[in-house]
């Protein structure tokens, strides 16, 4: 199992689909979907199936799982078109809507459907979601231990290499609109940090407003004032939830790993400790 796990805009779809298009173009078959919105707070698998086999290029898929009661029936026929088409990966994004709103117990039983999928199937899934996402994974140590945990971050404003890719995402961007950065947002894009958490989708949509209100008013240059009337809401205070979860899934994650390193290290190297008697005392 892959997740592939960042806060909201950062770009976990355009990667996806890069990823997508690299491995097909590469010969390998890979498909990919978005999981199904809920209709309730509990996930709901047959839509779910539904959009798999469709994805797979099922035309009778909504009364094939309407035909197969049961999950285990449903996945034998996925398995089926899995090894008929020689899938090779399968992407999944809003993954997110695997985790429950009101119950751990059955976002728990999510992640086991996940756990059965993947074991019937055989193929490799990447589920791409946000920062949320990490609370399914945390449930269980084996998903920790044998899955792919992959961390996208957004570009910081503190990094200097990062911020010059930043800026050329930026011009790249302008270059496809009718806008102009004012000279105090050409001078420093910190301000353009800010509001975009340094993430490339919040940055491309904040530019699509500004374009909208520009074309309205009939100007053509970006200040803080047309970037503070367009994104009115601080990023920062949007998603310091999903920020949060994700550092703290990974600090939680490399623990046992820096304990082990530190108990290695405890003693020194090739000495062995001294054989026992048969009731533990030292000869």
């Amino acid at each position: 199992m892959i997740f592939l796990v960042g806060v909201s805009r950062v770009g976990k779809t355009t990667l996806a689909r890069e990823i997508y298009d690299d491995y097909n173009n590469r010969g390998p078959n890979a498909i990919y979907f978005n999981c199904p919105p809920r209709q309730t707070n509990f996930f709901t698998y047959k839509p779910f199936l539904v959009s798999y086999l469709k994805a797979l290029g099922d035309p009778f898929a909504e009364s094939r799982v309407r035909e197969r009661t049961t999950q285990d029936l449903s996945l034998k026929l996925i398995t089926k078109r899995i090894k008929e088409q020689n899938v090779k990966l399968v992407i999944i994004d809003e993954a997110d809507l695997f985790i429950s709103l009101e119950s751990t117990r059955q976002t728990y039983a999510n992640l086991q459907f996940l756990k059965n999928l993947m074991n019937i199937t055989q193929v490799p899934h990447m589920f791409v979601g946000t920062g949320h996402l990490t609370k399914i994974i945390a449930l269980d140590g084996q998903v920790i231990n044998r899955s792919h945990v992959l961390h996208f971050k957004p570009y910081s404003a503190h990094n200097e290499k990062e911020r010059k890719v930043f800026s050329q995402a930026l011009t790249a961007f302008l270059k496809e609109t009718s806008l102009e950065l004012c000279e105090d947002l050409r001078k420093d894009a910190q301000h353009i940090f800010d509001a975009t958490n340094g993430c490339i989708g919040a940055l491309k949509e904040l530019l699509v407003r500004c374009e909208a209100v520009a074309s309205e008013f009939e100007i053509s240059t970006v200040t803080k004032e047309l970037i503070k009337q367009v994104n009115p809401v601080d990023p920062y205070n949007q998603r310091p939830q999903e920020i949060d979860e994700v550092r703290s899934f990974f600090a939680r994650s490399r623990a046992p790993d820096q304990r082990k390193e530190s108990s290695k290290g405890s003693r020194r190297p090739g000495k062995r400790k001294k054989p026992e008697d048969e009731l533990g005392a030292r000869p």
